[in-house]
């Protein structure tokens, strides 16, 4: 799928996740649109980085669907203010791509919705790559690791929103060229959805920067910390 982002306007803050306003009052279209929203809930993130400066805001996106419900452009109408949440809007799309397909004889829709990042309570996402070696390379990688997961790391907005928290322990074998070849989750958080997000952060890091010279393939296990303050 090829997206299309056109025309950022002028910034909006919003303090809540808005309902998607239905164009059309035909009773097929407004349960397109809640199935529409409720899908775009359940797949954005909050990013970790955003969550460490306590950055908040909303962008309003401009959504273009084709009747089978693939997504086929979007506009950004109203920025956050911030970047790093207007990045998101892309790999949200990409995410909730395809969408339900449209009701009726509808070849094609158009509808906005503001995405909403707010943290209603402080939280924390962290993880620890702790390898057992004295050799300074080998320190050095595990470090490069974990800053390569920080910048990946994120929380399900609505599992944020919701107060659910958990550790997921996640095994991870990884090749000489830093290439992922095994994962598996070893511990689970009590939360299959914090669980599924760390495989999810798995797939967004590989590969991991290349082992050190003398190693052929490496495993190591990787406690990904989801946490709600109360």
């Amino acid at each position: 799928m090829k997206l299309i982002q056109k025309n950022i306007i002028l910034p909006l803050i919003c303090l809540s996740f808005l309902p998607i306003a239905p164009v059309f009052a035909d009773g097929h279209m407004e349960n397109w649109v809640k199935a529409a929203r409720k899908e775009f809930a359940s797949k954005q993130r909050y990013p970790r980085s955003a969550i460490d400066d306590g950055i908040e805001g909303t962008v309003t996106v401009a959504v273009r669907v084709n009747a089978d419900g693939s997504i086929t452009g979007f506009d950004i109408r109203e920025s956050s203010t911030h970047s790093i949440l207007d990045d998101q809007v892309l790999s949200l799309l990409t995410r909730v791509d395809p969408l339900p397909a449209l009701p009726g004889d509808a070849m094609s829709h158009e509808f906005v919705i503001p995405l909403s990042y707010r943290m209603q309570k402080g939280a924390e996402v962290n993880a620890e790559v702790k390898v057992e070696s004295n050799r300074d390379t080998m320190k050095s990688w595990a470090k490069a690791v974990m800053r390569r997961v920080a910048r990946k790391q994120a929380y399900p907005s609505h599992l944020l929103d919701q107060g659910i928290e958990g550790v997921t322990k996640v095994e991870l074998t990884i090749a000489a060229n830093g290439a992922i070849t095994a994962q598996e989750v070893v511990e689970s958080s009590g939360h299959a959805q914090l669980d599924q997000e760390t495989l999810e952060l798995v797939a967004r890091i590989n590969p991991l920067p290349p082992l050190p010279e003398d190693k052929t393939e490496f495993t190591v296990t990787i406690p990904v910390k989801y946490k709600v303050s109360k």
